[in-house]
């Protein structure tokens, strides 16, 4: 089966892969990027469902970040 003839929702993953590994490594990316962009709010979604509300400042993030980065003990 060609890419050309078929509807996408015909392809199957194995098709897709295959039909992928076609591209330059350039393309390979540029595509991934842009199935990235298309499904990052709905994985966005699914994670945040997942993900405990926190109440913490954006200060405290940071200072917690510069803590890890640079090995220095966060104040709380």
């Amino acid at each position: 089966m060609s890419a050309e003839q078929s509807n996408p929702q015909d392809l199957t993953i194995a098709q897709f892969l295959a039909l992928f590994s076609r591209f330059s490594r350039t393309q390979q990316d540029q595509i991934a990027r842009a199935i990235w962009k298309r499904t990052f709010a709905a994985q966005w979604r699914l994670l945040d469902k997942e993900l405990p509300d926190s109440d913490i400042s954006e200060e405290d993030v940071l200072e917690e970040l510069s803590a890890v980065r640079y090995g220095k003990t966060a104040k709380n």
